[in-house]
């Protein structure tokens, strides 16, 4: 009730000749299909319920479809002769199909004859800024997200090669309780040497900055072994 309420006090203050731009979100896509709410909307419309909301006070009217694109695009619903395509391409694959791209928003030029609706709308409209902030701010994000991903690769290789390292300084421990005899123990002293060595060497500055490299080294060398064999 409060809707029809307000489309009529628009109409009241409004000129004969006059024109109200009206924004609406696309009920369908705004909120089913994204499984979102808006806690400042009372009541989301469709386009149907929105052409009957206007219809008896506003017959007149030019839809537009709005969504955001790294840019604000409007594009023309039910012009038939546009002198703009609007292109959609989904997932990256096939081919881009015309016409096929979902309206979220709802911008309707709306008025009480068609005498009254302006002559030439346009048929594409797009509103960015000359800057780019949304475009530099995603790709800033991207690149993050790269050295991130690849700070995660190394920190599991580290810990991969550190539990074998413990896992094999354990098994030293576990020989030596077991063998009594002072060559044997000497053997395992030894070998419990060289692992803390090679401990010692992952946690410096040094081992930090040849680690990466001396596992692609390793790799490299399990991949042509495996081949010559």
């Amino acid at each position: 009730m409060e809707q029809e309420e307000m489309i009529a006090e628009f109409a009241r203050v409004l000129t004969p000749d006059g024109v109200l731009v009206l924004s609406s979100p696309n009920r369908p896509m705004y909120s089913e299909v994204r499984n979102y709410r808006n806690p400042f909307h009372v009541k989301e419309l469709d386009r149907e319920g929105l052409e009957r909301l206007l219809f008896d006070t506003f017959p007149a009217a030019a839809w537009f479809g709005q969504r955001l694109n790294l840019q604000s695009t409007i594009w023309a619903l039910d012009a038939h002769d546009a002198g703009a395509e609007l292109l959609a391409q989904s997932h990256g694959s096939g081919e881009p199909e015309a016409s096929k791209f979902e309206v979220l928003y709802y911008l309707v030029v709306a008025a009480k004859s068609f005498a009254s609706l302006p002559q030439h709308l346009p048929s594409l409209s797009c509103f960015t800024d000359a800057n780019q902030a949304a475009y530099e701010q995603y790709k800033e994000y991207y690149v993050q997200a790269m050295h991130q991903r690849a700070e995660i690769a190394d920190l599991r290789l580290r810990l991969e090669d550190a539990a074998s390292l413990v896992s094999s300084m354990n098994s030293v421990g576990a020989q030596a309780s077991n063998l009594g005899n002072s060559e044997g123990n000497a053997g395992i002293e030894d070998e419990a040497r060289r692992l803390r060595s090679r401990l010692e060497f992952r946690e410096s500055w040094w081992g930090w900055l040849r680690f990466p490299a001396m596992r692609l080294r390793v790799t490299l060398n399990r991949l042509f072994s495996g081949t010559r064999s």
